[in-house]
């Protein structure tokens, strides 16, 4: 799949109405490989409900995609309306500044707040490092760890370097600084512990994620609902689209919406269960650090 700064180097998003083609696309295309049976199957009762992944694999791969979702690119487009720094979610921020009454209608606008919020809240994270022999802290929001591992999963060199320096940083951070040596032993026993804490919260990774599918399908469906047809040549399209590439991304994503239900979505979009909403169990004690170091 093309990241949308890709896009612009390839065929160049001029007007906002290309954009928003990219949008349209691009996020059909990603938020329908996360949100679905073929990534997770939902399990349990309404509102006591988990994501349950059929492998270790599996849930890597859903995170690597949700870190696609709601990585930014800063090169997007000439196009003075939208932010320097832009990614599919927040295309969505975007949309509802673009056409407001029908993002508040579809529910995208509280969809993107809900999801926004939560990916931004910070998270105390404490974990024993063994290679070290110490306990290590840093404070991020959801969507740096969901960052994090994505990049740690996929075993880029230069992104592996990258990753090791935000560890440190981030420690350093949090008062409990790290040589570039210890952060290098460090790295792997703090992959484990994301990788379960992450294991923790993907059921409500998947609630907010799918949440936000549902409303960007109202609002196309709304779209579809006012000239429906599958003749793609006779589809209203953005007045601004600059040629017929992005006449056709826009079109076809909307005729190729129109196909699914609202049901489909929903099924797999899971109530998260309480038990599954508190924070990580063992990032309670962050004065541990404290202690060590006024032991030592």
């Amino acid at each position: 799949m093309l990241e949308v700064g890709e896009l612009s180097d390839t065929v160049g998003i001029q007007t906002a109405g290309d954009l928003e083609a990219v949008v349209l696309a691009e996020s059909f295309d990603l938020l329908g490989s996360i949100v679905g049976p073929y990534m997770y199957r939902v399990s349990g009762t309404a509102g006591e409900q988990q994501a349950m992944f059929s492998s270790a694999e599996i849930q890597a791969l859903f995170y690597i995609r949700v870190h696609e979702f709601l990585a930014p690119t800063t090169k997007v487009s000439s196009v003075a309306s939208a932010p320097g720094e832009f990614s599919l979610f927040s295309g969505g921020a975007w949309l509802t500044t673009r056409y407001p009454d029908e993002a508040r209608e579809a529910g995208l606008d509280a969809a993107y707040r809900g999801a926004a919020e939560w990916f931004d809240r910070l998270h105390r994270i404490v974990f024993w490092a063994p290679s070290v022999s110490r306990h290590l802290r840093l404070e991020l929001p959801m969507r740096s760890i969901i960052s994090m591992r994505a990049n740690l999963e996929k075993h880029r060199l230069l992104r592996l370097d990258r990753e090791i320096g935000r560890l440190q940083k981030k420690c350093a951070a949090s008062g409990c600084p790290l040589t570039t040596a210890e952060a290098v032993a460090a790295r792997e026993d703090y992959e484990t512990h994301i990788r379960g804490m992450l294991e923790y919260h993907a059921t409500e990774v998947a609630e907010h994620v799918g949440q936000y599918f549902l409303a960007l399908y109202r609002l196309v469906l709304l779209r579809y609902q006012k000239h429906p047809t599958n003749k793609l040549d006779e589809m209203p399209y953005p007045h601004d689209v600059s040629n017929d590439v992005y006449r056709y991304m826009y079109t076809s994503a909307i005729w190729s919406l129109s196909g699914w239900t609202e049901a489909r979505i929903k099924s797999s979009i899971p109530g998260t269960s309480p038990s599954f909403k508190y924070p990580y169990p063992q990032h309670e004690d962050w004065s541990v650090v404290e202690r060590e170091q006024s032991a030592t």
